[in-house]
């Protein structure tokens, strides 16, 4: 009777995590398509208009959220698709995020992450909610430390302590650490996580 449970169980984590997947490639196909042409056409549009023109204003702001959108489906796709749910899936996706938005801003990014990396399962609600809590970490460092570099760490420890400070901090923001140790919540999450591998 166990066993059957157990089967049942398993088959309906499959059915959910391929519903899960239907769902994304539906977004990313429909959705996605459609707001890539409305970015193209927006930007085609005012290549083809003389500067100054009255409409300029208003294309280049169809053309910032048609943007935004699609970054924001971008990032749903992601958080329910089910072939992300392990922390290799996190930090490849949180590298690109941080990546983009820094090289937008023009701060460096320094990378301190291992090699290889355990497979670590995520449940896909601890894995999305684990990048907003980084992607508002990033957005402090970028609105008010006036940050020149940010660091993204993860150090795997075998014996982690919650109490402890996931490393030495350094200060290239506006003050209190702001700068390139932004990340030290999350890496102090990731920590933990990492040593259940």
């Amino acid at each position: 009777r166990r066993h059957r449970l157990k089967l049942a169980n398993l088959q309906r984590q499959r059915a959910v995590e391929q519903e899960r997947m239907r769902i994304a490639q539906d977004i990313h196909d429909d959705l996605g398509a459609h707001l890539t042409r409305i970015s193209l056409l927006s930007e085609s549009a005012l290549a083809r208009l003389p500067d100054p023109a009255p409409t300029r204003s208003e294309l280049q702001r169809i053309w910032k959220t048609s943007h935004d959108v699609t970054c924001a489906l971008d990032e749903i796709v992601w958080a329910i698709n089910p072939r992300h749910d392990n922390l290799n899936g996190l930090l490849n996706y949180l590298t690109n995020h941080a990546q983009e938005n820094l090289d937008a801003a023009g701060v460096r990014l320094r990378l301190d992450l291992p090699v290889s990396l355990p497979a670590v399962p995520l449940p896909v609600e601890t894995r999305h909610n684990l990048f907003l809590a980084a992607k508002e970490a990033l957005n402090n460092a970028l609105k008010h430390a006036r940050a020149s570099e940010v660091t993204l760490a993860l150090h795997l420890d075998p014996d982690p302590d919650p109490g402890s400070e996931p490393g030495a901090r350094r200060d290239e923001g506006c003050g209190g650490g702001a700068g390139s140790s932004v990340f030290a919540l999350l890496v102090l999450i990731l920590k933990t996580l990492g040593n259940r591998a």
